[in-house]
């Protein structure tokens, strides 16, 4: 026994970190399997309850409370019929009568054989009971006394009629009560014993991780304190085993992917969640490395206009259908006639940034500005785009008609004098911005100015 023992012990020491991972999940797979055709199982039967509820029972109920209805609405009808004298209500009559003969079919159909059995004498009754209605119809101007005795006749009948279909709807109703109560003591049981395999699936996954742990835990503890340092932001100095086996390789695998996470934290604090271009803190890096290197370049400021007009229209949803457009089409537009080079970004809200070449900007400019004209009226309702405005509040609350939305696009570019910082090119840029959206439609300022003194070039494309 000893010795079969020890054969087992050597051959587990011999298996690889992924050979024996393997071995202790095992028994958690066989439970999950037990588990889980555990689970289908009982979930097969309480769905079959639940479909014989709602197939039979609801049905049912339904169909005899719906009969009832019918009944009471014929002799509602019949009653303003003698006093008006009416076709209406002669033809709301027989409507109601058609009532009653579907939910009567749906009862032959939908309801347990025993009850279904009384479709046919509850047919016959209500046939009696139309047919005392219509004689009475005949036979007007009755005398008091032969009024006295219909009304004794459908009296007999209609109660006869709903004792049945009260009597029907309370044995459909205590079948779904029953039916219910069955399906909340298997829910029940089956919570019961889902927990119980769970706990000892628990029980047998610590075992497992107890034995899986006990060769390797000096490194485990390593990697653990390197975890630690990943939540703490700590991306360069987490410990690298240079051992040869499975754990090294996981090692180098750690630090490898902590130096990918801080190059993606970086990125995605500064990168905007709709667009996922880059944001305020790259586009100002990009302009300030441009600037501080005297690197020929064009700043374009893209602002989408009337883009609050649209939000307050169609709300916060479609308008980022509008940036998300927009962004689509400057990227696109760059790719085609920008330089490789280029730098697109995203500053937040409807403001864009195109950082290209001094003599790629009027081509990107223009082709953003056509293809961003030539398709946001697909964004708009039908009746909006047939109207060519959309009509909304200013500011201030006045009504007013506003335009679709457009594009102003200023340019700042160091061709003609050199730049001293980022920050003024920023403020030139939003100036001409400013000055752009007082002008109706797309267009593009260019600042041809050597920035102490000059003239601006307004440079407009308008396809509406």
């Amino acid at each position: 026994m000893k010795t079969i023992y020890s054969g087992i012990l050597r051959r587990y020491l011999r298996l690889t970190i992924r050979g024996k991972m393997l071995l202790g999940y095992l028994p958690l797979v066989v439970l999950v399997v037990v588990l889980s055709t555990a689970y289908v199982l009982r979930l097969e039967r309480i769905m079959g309850i639940n479909e014989e509820i709602l197939e039979h029972d609801i049905p049912t109920a339904e169909a005899a409370g719906g009969m009832v209805d019918s009944l009471l609405s014929q002799e509602l009808y019949a009653n303003r019929f003698f006093i008006l004298g009416s076709a209406e209500m002669r033809e709301a009559f027989s409507l109601r009568g058609a009532e009653f003969k579907d939910s009567l079919a749906v009862l032959k159909e939908k309801a347990p054989p025993a009850l279904a059995a009384s479709a046919g004498p509850l047919a016959s009754l209500h046939e009696r009971y139309e047919r005392l209605f219509e004689e009475e119809f005949a036979a007007r101007p009755a005398t008091p006394e032969a009024q006295e005795g219909f009304r004794e006749r459908v009296r007999g009948v209609q109660d006869e009629i709903i004792g049945q279909l009260k009597q029907i709807e309370g044995q459909a109703r205590k079948s779904q009560e029953e039916r219910t109560r069955r399906m909340a003591e298997m829910q029940r049981s089956t919570f019961t014993l889902m927990l119980a395999l769970s706990g000892l699936g628990v029980l047998v996954g610590a075992g497992a991780a107890l034995l899986i742990t006990r060769d390797i835990a000096s490194s485990i503890s390593r990697l653990r304190a390197a975890t630690a340092q990943l939540a703490e932001g700590r991306f360069d100095e987490l410990p690298n085993l240079r051992g040869q086996d499975e754990l090294g390789e996981l090692s180098w695998a750690f630090y490898e992917m902590g130096q990918k996470l801080k190059a993606l934290e970086e990125a995605k604090l500064d990168s905007s969640p709709l667009t996922h271009l880059p944001g305020g803190l790259a586009i100002e890096n990009a302009l300030r490395a441009r600037v501080e290197h005297a690197a020929p370049f064009a700043f374009c400021l893209i602002d989408v206009d009337n883009f609050k007009a649209f939000n307050d229209r169609y709300g916060y949803s479609r308008g980022n259908l509008v940036l998300t457009h927009a962004a689509r089409i400057i990227v696109e537009a760059d790719q085609q006639f920008g330089d490789a080079k280029d730098f697109v970004g995203h500053i937040g809200g409807d403001d864009f940034v195109v950082l290209t070449l001094p003599e790629r900007y009027e081509a990107v400019c223009k082709e953003v500005i056509a293809r961003f004209d030539a398709t946001i009226s697909s964004l708009y309702d039908p009746e909006d785009r047939e109207r060519g405005y959309i009509e909304g509040e200013t500011r201030q609350g006045v009504k007013t008609h506003f335009p679709f939305a457009s594009l102003s696009i200023a340019v700042v570019t160091n061709q003609k004098a050199a730049l001293e910082s980022h920050i003024k090119v920023s403020e030139i840029a939003a100036a001409l911005k400013e000055y752009a959206k007082t002008i109706a439609g797309s267009k593009f300022i260019v600042d041809r100015r050597a920035h102490e003194a000059g003239d601006l070039s307004v440079t407009g494309a308008q396809s509406r």
